[in-house]
């Protein structure tokens, strides 16, 4: 039993984990991983003032599709300011923990609605006036395809002059990512069963593109098992949005306002970020 993960895929010193018999790779917003990235993320709040700030001219009854909705920190937050919200995630185990919080949440679970889908396949009959990607997720769409195949996707599913809100770092956040360039942590946290782990991180920025290559490795808490542990990989884009309007079709947007924010926690700290809106342009 091994991973399918090879060395050129990882980041040193996990690279070394790379085809060992016993340690099996899983995507990173899955399984442990998942429990581990909504460990980190759950109570962040950096962007939420910026998120209501545009939320606000729409009415309460209007659907607002959030994309990535993750265990539900941004949808659940506008629904308790009065707001209807469809959150989208391809992650099963992710939308899991987004319902397990929903239980607690009795007042608002008729203002949500979850989907379990990929949203550059999502269809729907449906058009959004507005449509938020948090948190800093566009990056995770890491090539230009993929990010041109996102904004297709949230164009045809936006109304006629709908709006669509996303978040990047500030160019001089992006020159600061240059601190790691090959960076280890190690990091304890208690999943969902109430197990203590240890999830190890390797970190490499590549200044040529501005990407920033991310391995993960937690053991396996499980001592008879086979499995030894799990292994997983990203990588994260961090576009700047002129390098945004060169990839998609630049007349299908226009530019409405930018918000500045902080990151708040974590290993970004203190960096910049703008929240930008942009309008569905309509072509005669």
């Amino acid at each position: 039993m091994s991973n399918t993960l090879d060395a050129s895929a990882l980041v040193a010193p996990l690279s070394s984990l790379a085809n060992v018999e016993g340690i099996v790779s899983i995507p990173y917003f899955s399984g442990i991983f998942e429990q581990f990235e909504s460990y980190l993320t759950a109570d962040e709040t950096w962007d939420l003032s910026s998120i209501l700030k545009v939320c606000e001219t729409y009415s309460a009854n209007t659907p607002i599709l959030e994309i990535g909705c993750g265990n539900g920190r941004v949808s659940m937050y506008l629904a308790e300011n009065g707001f209807s919200v469809h959150g989208i995630d391809n992650s099963v185990d992710a939308l899991n923990r987004f319902q397990n919080r929903l239980l607690a949440k009795s007042n608002i679970s008729n203002k949500i609605k979850i989907i379990n889908s990929d949203i550059i396949t999502y269809t729907s009959q449906f058009k959004y006036e507005l449509i938020i990607l948090s948190n800093l997720t566009i990056h995770l769409f890491n090539d230009p395809n993929a990010l041109k195949s996102l904004f297709v996707s949230v164009s045809g599913l936006l109304s006629d002059s709908g709006k669509f809100c996303f978040s990047i770092f500030e160019e001089a956040s992006i020159e600061r990512m240059s601190m790691y360039k090959g960076n280890t942590f190690c990091t304890p946290f208690t999943d969902y069963g109430g197990y203590k782990n240890l999830v190890w991180r390797a970190l490499r920025f590549d200044d040529s593109d501005n990407t920033l290559a991310l391995s993960c490795f937690v053991q396996n808490r499980v001592s008879e098992s086979e499995i030894l542990g799990y292994l997983s990989a990203h990588k994260n884009k961090f576009w700047k949005l002129k390098e945004i309007f060169s990839i998609i079709d630049e007349d299908s947007f226009s530019l409405v306002k930018t918000f500045r924010d902080y990151v708040e926690g974590g290993g970004a700290n203190g960096l910049g970020t703008q929240t930008i809106v942009l309008e569905k342009v309509i072509r005669n």
